[in-house]
């Protein structure tokens, strides 16, 4: 499970995003305007079985549409309402939750971090009937009975995901030649191979996504070869331009790079301002239908002279599966 603190720092970044006007396009997340009633669990074991294993995380009290906040319901208990939900699963095998209530702009909304590695999750019948139970599926915004691909893809083995956990970084935000104003800078993954299966990383399956106040900005991160850097080749891992091969664990140098645009009174404000962000890597595998994700929180260590710089502000676990 992923660390509290970048939980609240992911949360607070979707709430800005969307109070700004903007729409949160992590698939992964979600805003909800209140708790959903525990006896229609449907939506959310859809949205866990259709996550094939990943992290959800969904935001209550933030109404997505309207661009605001909602007040909680303060009393309703959420471990009471979570123990009315786990009640319709089969087996009583649910998600596994972590509860946080986060104060944001505004008001305080209330963080729902879902594990979902224990799919597929089946939900009962509370009407009676037939049929007993289901494997519901999440499609966009609809959710229907799982079909037999996709509980293929379910059940498949996730023991070939490496585990990818960040043990350094560094990165700063300031401007180059053209004038725009850029972020970038390396970040050192350590892949652990959970089994003798080598692992193949292409370039072209890697995306990141830069979060900082309620900016959000996409892009491709390059991998650090050795005619850049002597120590990119650690353990089993060879890096390459075009992508990177794990025989065994070892430790892997990425550069997340993008622009934020133009130095606009605006843009300037805000990394004045601003004290913390995030970066999400995605990290594609060959043979692999789950991707690795990793998570990182930097804190700003601002200076008049140079502009913001950034640095770990917190030992992070990766969210991979």
């Amino acid at each position: 499970m992923v660390k509290r603190a970048l939980i609240e720092a992911m949360v607070v970044t979707a709430v800005e995003i969307v109070l700004a006007g903007g729409a949160v396009e992590d698939e992964r997340v979600e805003c909800k305007s209140t708790l959903f009633d525990p006896n229609r669990p449907r939506q959310l074991a859809g949205a866990a079985n259709a996550a094939l294993g990943e992290d959800i995380l969904w935001i209550v009290g933030v109404d997505e549409d309207g661009k605001k906040l909602v007040p909680l319901d303060e009393s309703v208990d959420p471990a009471d309402w979570w123990s009315q939900v786990t009640k319709a699963f089969d087996d009583g095998i649910a998600p596994d939750l972590t509860f946080l209530r986060v104060s944001v702009p505004g008001g305080t909304v209330l963080a729902l971090y879902f594990a979902t590695d224990r799919a597929p999750y089946a939900i009962k019948n509370l009407g009676g009937g037939a049929p007993q139970l289901e494997v519901p599926w999440r499609e966009g915004t609809k959710t229907r009975s799982a079909k037999r691909r996709e509980l293929l893809r379910i059940l498949l083995p996730a023991s070939h995901v490496p585990a990818v956990t960040p043990v350094g970084a560094a990165c700063l935000i300031g401007d180059d030649r053209s004038g725009e104003i850029f972020f970038s800078g390396f970040v050192a993954l350590y892949v652990e191979l959970g089994s003798t299966d080598s692992i193949v990383l292409p370039a072209h399956r890697m995306s990141g996504t830069l979060r900082i106040g309620g900016i959000e900005n996409h892009f491709t991160p390059t991998i650090v070869t050795p005619t850049e850097d002597d120590f990119v080749r650690s353990g089993g891992i060879e890096a390459h331009p075009d992508g990177a091969y794990c025989r065994t664990s070892g430790e892997l140098r990425i550069r997340p790079t993008c622009s934020l645009g133009e130095p606009t009174t605006e843009l300037s404000a805000l990394l004045r301002d601003f004290t913390e962000c995030t970066v999400e890597l995605t990290l594609g595998m060959v043979g692999v239908t789950r991707p690795a994700h990793v998570a990182m929180r930097f804190t700003s260590l601002f200076d008049k002279a140079k502009g913001p710089t950034l640095r770990v502000g917190l030992a992070l676990s990766a969210m991979a599966r």
